[in-house]
Parts: structure tokens; sequence; C-alpha cells
């Protein structure tokens, strides 16, 4: 078949355009989600010493990376960056199905701490509260939080800081006594490297506060 007869058969044509704009989005979907991945690291890499002694950095294909933190600053025992991108090198009707469900580009953080904590805290899940032994706790940026076995008020306030209007967008957090201790995503929409630096700041002081006896927060 010559190329004067394929272009003269509209349903050729039709296969071959949507062909060439399905390779192209994947193409697409490729170099952005690298691009993305490369833009979270190098906003990771310079927290380093804040962090551990090295980070161990593992390619994912199009879910970007993973960082495993070496030898990590208290109270962290254990833990590991990773980013979830949006699969943007699969059929975009697919990627984009997941989007319109709310899931999003996400980085997760994922921690054992050097003791369990003795107060559990849930964010971002929004039936945590109604469940028997929780309590609700006021958050800046009213996403639904949670506590069990702790003291509200000084768990709360460590809380306050990851949930402002200015923070990075904290999209779910659990902290709980059995391992791995805490897990978090943070949209990476937005996220740059002093709204990194202050999140694991932040987050740190959550874990410490929650790993308080009644004696000590008294103290």
């Amino acid at each position: 078949m010559t190329w004067g007869a394929i272009f003269s058969q509209p349903a050729l044509q039709a296969i071959i355009g949507l062909s060439l704009v399905l390779l192209l989005a994947l193409i697409w979907g490729g170099i952005h989600n690298r691009r993305l991945g490369q833009r979270v690291l190098q906003a990771l890499t310079p927290l380093q010493p804040r962090l551990g002694k090295h980070l161990h950095i593992t390619w994912q294909g199009s879910s970007g990376f993973s960082a495993a933190v070496e030898e990590p600053q208290a109270p962290f025992r254990e833990l590991t960056l990773a980013t979830r991108l949006l699969p943007r090198e699969t059929l975009p009707a697919f990627w984009v199905l997941l989007w319109l469900v709310g899931r999003r580009d996400v980085l997760q953080i994922t921690g054992t701490l050097q003791a369990a904590p003795r107060a559990q805290v849930r964010l971002g899940h929004r039936k945590a509260s109604a469940q028997e032994g929780w309590q609700t706790l006021q958050t800046a940026g009213g996403l639904p939080a949670a506590l069990r076995g702790g003291e509200a008020e000084q768990v709360g306030a460590a809380l306050r800081p990851l949930t402002e209007p200015t923070a990075a967008r904290l999209v779910r957090l659990s902290l709980m006594p059995i391992t791995p201790h805490v897990r978090a995503e943070v949209a990476l929409h937005g996220l740059d490297q002093a709204r990194l630096a202050a999140l694991l700041a932040n987050l740190s002081e959550l874990c410490q506060a929650a790993a308080l006896s009644p004696d000590q927060r008294s103290q």
C-alpha cells in the first residue's frame, strides 16, 4: 500500500493520528515524571546532613525514586522517602482517571522510631475520630485529625505547624505503635526545599512529643 493510498482512507488516517497522539503522550509522560522526580531529589539532597549519614537513592522508573537514609537522626531508627507519581507512561485515560478519583503526585515518608510512640495520631483519615477511644484534634488547615493515648494539647501543638496553610500540604499521616511507626504522604505540588525542610523538622518534633510519657510532659 502506497502512502497516497493510506492518506486517501479516513479510517487509516484516524488510526495513524491516534497512534501518534498516544506515542507523544507516553513520551511526554515519561519526561514529565523524570523531571518531577529530579526536582524533588534536588530539594531533598541538600537536607541530607539533617536527615542522617547518607542517602541511598534508587530510581524506580516512572514512579520516581526512593531514598533510604543511612543512620538517620533521632528520633528515627529507619527512614525512607519515596515519590509516588501518577503513571503518565501508561495510557493517558488510565492516569487521568486516577487523577479524577483523587490520586496525586506525592512524597511518601516511612519511618521507624527509636521507641514506639505512646500517642497515636491520624491525619487525613476522616473516620478516625469516630472510632472508639479517639478524640478529635483541631488543625490549622482544617484537615481531619484524631489522637488516642496521648495529651491532646501537647501533641496538637506539635501537629499544628504541619497543617499551616503556608506549609507543605500533608495529605495523610499516621503515627502508630506498630512498625513502621510513621507513614506520611505529602503533595508534590508547591513542595520546595524550604517547605520540605520545615516538614521534616516538624515531623520529628511531633514524633518526639508523641513519645513522651505523662511524667515527662509535666516537666
